[in-house]
């Protein structure tokens, strides 16, 4: 399966699921999700992004589930990022009389939290937005303090410590395969806050959708390579044999000269958290590899 059959099967696969449980919603399933945490009670509030033409989605959604909404006074225009298989870390932004781009939608259980996150998020007031979103202090400082050093305003390369395997809760490197039970970069892969915050989504998609629960437990349970440039790759089969690491199928967000060399051996040897050896070839630098069980 190549990469992009692999991204939207998941994708198609998450959102239909959803849909079913929840209806009315939009965007991507980590989109989506974040929507019926902030209904659900388990979350404070999120943001989302919607086109003019579907604006009438989050009214309705709102009105549903006694929810409160801000628009944004601008328009966001994603920057694709290429080696993400076309996701986006960033965005632009431009003004709301744009053809392009996308409201932000503030989501809130009440107006006043809808009105501060949508200013505070306007003025780049990253502390306070992120309390708002319910992210842990900790964490925020740790994007704060790696902000200029993280290419693509992705937090993974910074957060990788060490060989060990971790908690599947802390996997945030599946966002791109539309696989999460966190909405930010943890600042470690051993923040209790941020490991409290996933198991808390994770207990109630177990309630309110259990097939998620069950595929985001198998998913996350993988070996991800990271790749600032090259795609980012996983195996939700693999086993730790001393330093190699074994599996029988990788996908990834790129179909290239890593991913089929990852493809074709079915193995990494792991030097230490960013390099590896695939066959006789050494990669290393802006790569970060990481086990989670």
């Amino acid at each position: 399966m190549d990469k992009s059959s692999i991204m939207l099967q998941y994708k198609e696969e998450y959102t239909s699921l959803l849909n079913k449980r929840f209806p009315g919603l939009w965007g991507s399933a980590l989109s989506m999700l974040d929507c019926i945490y902030v209904a659900g009670g388990i979350k404070p509030t999120c943001i989302s992004f919607l086109s003019t033409d579907s604006l009438y989605l989050v009214e309705k959604y709102c009105k549903v589930n006694s929810l409160c909404y801000e628009l944004s006074d601008y328009k966001i225009i994603p920057v694709s990022d290429k080696g993400k298989g076309g996701f986006s870390n960033k965005c632009s932004r431009v003004s709301q009389e744009s053809p392009e781009g996308c409201f932000a939608v503030f989501l809130a259980r009440d107006n006043k939290d809808a009105k501060l996150l949508k200013y505070y998020y306007a003025n780049n007031d990253h502390i306070k937005t992120g309390a708002l979103l319910g992210y842990p202090r900790c964490c925020t400082r740790f994007f704060l303090k790696n902000r200029k050093n993280c290419q693509n305003n992705d937090y993974v390369l910074c957060a990788i410590k060490d060989t060990e395997q971790h908690d599947f809760l802390y996997n945030r490197s599946l966002r791109y395969f539309d696989t999460s039970l966190l909405s930010h970069f943890p600042c470690s892969f051993s923040c209790s806050a941020s490991k409290a915050i996933a198991k808390r989504h994770l207990d109630y998609l177990q309630k309110k959708c259990p097939e998620i629960a069950v595929l985001y437990k198998e998913r996350l349970k993988s070996l991800v390579i990271y790749t600032e440039e090259q795609g980012i790759f996983f195996a939700d089969d693999y086993y730790v044999d001393g330093i190699c690491v074994r599996y029988s199928n990788i996908y990834g967000t790129m179909e290239n000269d890593l991913f089929l060399k990852l493809k074709n051996t079915k193995k990494i040897e792991i030097l230490s958290p960013n390099c590896i050896l695939i066959g006789s070839t050494k990669i290393e630098g802006d790569i970060g590899i990481m086990l989670f069980k």
